[in-house]
């Protein structure tokens, strides 16, 4: 055997199906992103389109039950639902139908952080 017939049986596969790793990597992270981006607009619709998000954000800062706070969550969630479906597509709601208190301490998170340094600067 040659040295140029070792690389097209050995090297030039190896190479090829490692191109393809990173093409099929590079599609998993674009999905990704894309999820991401979908809750990102989800909780940017809750702060800022939804008047029951701008309680929701109100019940958070004064320190309200927990199992308020997702009952209110899971409201908006279903109201997103209904008003989005089309736009946003049924796979993001498949998937985070069964993790609403999950999205819920997600959003919850940073709002309660901010609450906290702002009382940290009042001290």
């Amino acid at each position: 055997m040659n040295e140029l017939h070792l690389q097209d049986k050995f090297l030039i596969p190896f190479f090829r199906d490692g191109l393809l790793y990173n093409e099929e990597e590079a599609k998993v992270g674009s999905l990704i992103e894309n999820f991401q981006s979908k809750i990102t607009d989800f909780f940017d619709y809750v702060r800022n389109e939804d008047k029951d998000g701008k309680r929701l954000v109100v019940k958070i800062n004064s320190q309200s039950s927990e199992s308020e706070i997702i009952d209110d969550f899971s409201k908006i969630y279903r109201r997103y639902k209904a008003l989005k479906r089309k736009i946003v597509g049924d796979y993001f709601f498949k998937e985070t139908e069964s993790l609403v208190e999950k999205l819920s301490a997600d959003f919850e998170e940073p709002i309660r952080g901010a609450a906290l340094m702002n009382e940290q600067e009042v001290l």
